[in-house]
């Protein structure tokens, strides 16, 4: 007889021929929810279970996000301050966030302005400086705590975010939860998408850091990079200008750049001083690069 209080994983209890079962359909049973493994499990087992628990339980397990929940949808463990879900259109992110907002704890996660814990929705905010205005609103508590969930977008706080040593990534695409999505979503739109670029950011949960078109590639850059390498002699150095309209924190960078020429026709990139500039400031730097190289 099951123990009422499952301290084991289900996983733990299936036949060797189940898993395989699982295997065979292109599912990890590391991955899979309690009620997904409930759905492979023979008949037998299933009553067995049901009559190991009390009524109510049994009730519940429709509703229980700790039957429904994917491993990928249950919160790290560890010491964090955020956990960011960048997962593919239809994985479960809202229902990931909201589940984990309104999880069991001794307080209210709310008390006037002030915050333990918040679920946000990140990549298309149009306003990114409220970001660091929530931050100041989580000072309650001794564990105040954010999970940020969003499809992919290469913008300065998802960067920023994925560096953040105090930030736990999980990622996901939409395949993982196809067995709860509508067949006309994979009939219709997966099919048309994967494949596509757009398809790898909202179906994958890439994040894209290439502009489709673009002559030069972060690919590229790699392949050609000659750091530490000797420079030959030149035949020609530029200093290119690309001049951003406004300045300020959340302007477009200046593009300031040092480039050479070399008598075989290579061309070399000696500097980089790109960065958020006002005129004054970039004209006269423009001037004084290639003395200083």
């Amino acid at each position: 007889m099951l123990n009422q209080n499952f301290s084991r994983s289900l996983i733990e209890l299936l036949p060797r021929e189940i898993i395989r079962a699982i295997l065979a359909n292109s599912e990890d049973p590391e991955e899979l929810s309690q009620v997904e493994i409930l759905s492979y499990l023979p008949p037998r087992m299933r009553e067995e279970i049901a009559r190991s628990l009390p009524e109510d339980r049994l009730r519940a397990i429709p509703h229980e996000w700790g039957w429904l929940a994917r491993r990928k949808q249950k919160p790290p463990l560890g010491d964090w301050r955020t956990w960011l879900v960048l997962a593919g259109r239809g994985f479960g992110k809202t229902r990931t966030g909201a589940e984990w907002v309104r999880g069991p704890t001794n307080q209210s996660d709310c008390v006037g302005r002030s915050m333990r814990r918040l679920g946000v929705k990140l990549a298309s905010w149009r306003y990114p400086d409220a970001w660091d205005m929530l931050m100041f609103g989580l000072r309650l508590g001794d564990d105040p705590r954010v999970v940020v969930t969003t499809t992919p977008k290469p913008t300065k706080i998802i960067r920023e975010l994925i560096a953040d040593p105090t930030t736990r990534l999980t990622r996901g695409s939409s395949y993982e939860n196809r067995r709860n999505l509508a067949k006309a979503f994979f009939t219709q739109i997966v099919r048309k998408y994967e494949g596509t670029r757009i398809g790898r950011q909202e179906l994958n949960a890439e994040v894209l850091d290439d502009v489709p078109g673009a002559l030069w590639t972060r690919a590229l850059s790699k392949n050609c990079a000659g750091a530490g390498k000797r420079v030959p002699d030149l035949s020609r150095v530029v200093v290119a200008v690309d001049p951003a309209v406004t300045s300020g924190e959340e302007a477009d960078e200046t593009g300031l750049i040092v480039a050479g020429r070399d008598y075989e026709g290579r061309g070399y990139v000696l500097d980089d001083r790109s960065g958020r500039y006002a005129p004054i400031e970039w004209a006269p730097g423009s001037g004084h690069a290639v003395p200083q190289i």
